[in-house]
């Protein structure tokens, strides 16, 4: 998926399992480190709009084809990470 990294659109990439291309459209949001935390987690990479050729921009797509096998182990590992802490979360008695 190639999106500006807003958090529910990342959070439904590691739901459903799907590597990103993050590419930030404003510094005053959480998108720059969204895009961060993807890159840092292997859940994708990260590109800039504005200032990355379209060739570079290419290249990063090529990457996530070509790396596609890792970027989805890493984001079942993390979407099994969430699912255990949210289910840890909802049993615990208050």
């Amino acid at each position: 998926m190639i999106t500006s990294g807003g958090m529910n659109s990342v959070a439904e990439c590691i739901e459903k399992e799907v590597p990103m291309l993050v590419c930030p459209l404003s510094l005053k949001s959480d998108q720059l480190g969204n895009s961060a935390r993807v890159v840092y987690h292997g859940l994708g990479l990260r590109a800039r709009i504005k200032l990355d050729s379209s060739r570079t921009i290419e290249k990063r797509i090529v990457q996530l084809f070509e790396n596609y096998a890792t970027f989805k182990r890493n984001l079942s590992m993390m979407r099994t990470k969430i699912l255990a802490e949210s289910t840890a979360i909802n049993t615990e008695v208050i």
